[in-house]
């Protein structure tokens, strides 16, 4: 699938534990791990808790919903629209797509729809391509944008339905705030991500937290957690693509990189250094949260910003989440 994937198979020499353990050993519970939807328009990702106001930690955002087509044909979405809960007053929130304005209705295979509101319904300048520039250049991507100042998403839950243009359901999510990644303090400028478009969307093992980028989202493209439908029970492991890193500056093995892999679901993990002797050294990550790839890092300095001296290295990654408490451990050599 990617890149990395392959380098993981090349290194897995270099792990320990690496043969301990099995899908088996760590089944992932929950439907939605099983992709037995047919492919199709399914909605990817909703941003339903924007920041409503511009600060220091980046631009504003707007709130959005993301529809991927997951099947081999393009789909016309003319006369299909979005439907959300029924307020109090029993008004129910429409979104047409043909109604409003976008290059064409079809959403071809591995194209994105997002639908985002705009009070001018300009797509350019909006605040979806100043959190997210990316959308700008991104080809399979349509933008809709409605008329308003928000989509009127319910910050807690509510439910969102696709239907067609015959008024069949194709998709529902009715989503929850809790189908975070619990371990985050704060949950509001964080998008909601499928692990994988075949999931069911109704199921909250399904969903967790975009973590990726200023914006916490990935209006368009890929998603931050995307792992193929047959992968979502896969099993942990850490990885390193060297046993040897010299943080010379030279840009060559200047940082010891570890990768984890593991299941669908969402994770706390802690990381730590110690030497020969078993005394910690330095805490690269402490309680951080994360998705089912996790990214490690450590430049060879100490807790207190001292270089630490040539020589063998344990590197200790302590893993709370969807799995239950994990530990894995590999010894790095720094080499001066």
């Amino acid at each position: 699938m990617r890149p990395h994937h392959l380098l993981l198979c090349l290194f897995c020499a270099v792990l320990i534990g690496c043969n301990d353990y099995s899908e088996e050993d760590f089944p992932v519970s929950g439907p939605s791990l099983h992709a037995t939807r047919p492919p199709g328009p399914v909605i990817n990702e909703i941003m339903f808790a924007p920041r409503s106001t511009t600060s220091s930690a980046g631009a504003e955002q707007p709130e959005y919903i993301e529809i991927y087509n997951a099947g081999p044909s393009a789909i016309d979405l003319s006369g299909w629209r979005i439907e959300d809960s029924p307020s109090p007053s029993g008004r129910i929130y429409t979104f047409e797509f043909s109604e409003f304005p976008s290059p064409n209705h079809l959403l071809g295979p591995d194209e994105y729809a997002v639908i985002t509101p705009e009070p001018d319904r300009t797509v350019t300048g909006s605040r979806l391509q100043q959190c997210y520039p990316f959308t700008a250049a991104l080809k399979g991507l349509s933008v809709y944008v409605d008329d308003r100042k928000t989509l009127s998403l319910n910050n807690d839950h509510d439910c969102i339905r696709l239907i067609d243009d015959k008024g069949n359901l194709v998709d529902e999510v009715c989503y929850d705030e809790a189908w975070h990644n619990p371990y985050l303090r704060e949950t509001r400028g964080y998008a909601l991500e499928k692990f994988s478009p075949l999931l069911s969307s109704s199921t909250a093992s399904s969903w967790s937290t975009c973590l990726d980028g200023t914006c916490s989202g990935t209006p368009g493209k890929q998603n931050s957690l995307y792992l193929p439908a047959h992968e979502t029970s896969r099993a942990p492991n850490m990885m390193t693509a060297t046993e040897t890193f010299s943080p010379n500056g030279d840009g060559l093995n200047d940082t010891a990189v570890f990768l984890l892999t593991l299941p669908a679901g969402a994770y706390q993990m802690t990381f730590t250094i110690h030497d020969r002797s078993g005394s910690e050294i330095c805490r690269p990550a402490d309680g951080l949260p994360s998705g089912p790839t996790a990214r490690l890092t450590w430049d060879g300095t100490t807790t207190h910003g001292s270089t630490a001296a040539s020589g063998s290295y344990l590197a200790r990654a302590e893993i709370q989440g969807t799995t239950g408490p994990l530990i894995f451990e590999s010894t790095i050599v720094l080499a001066r």
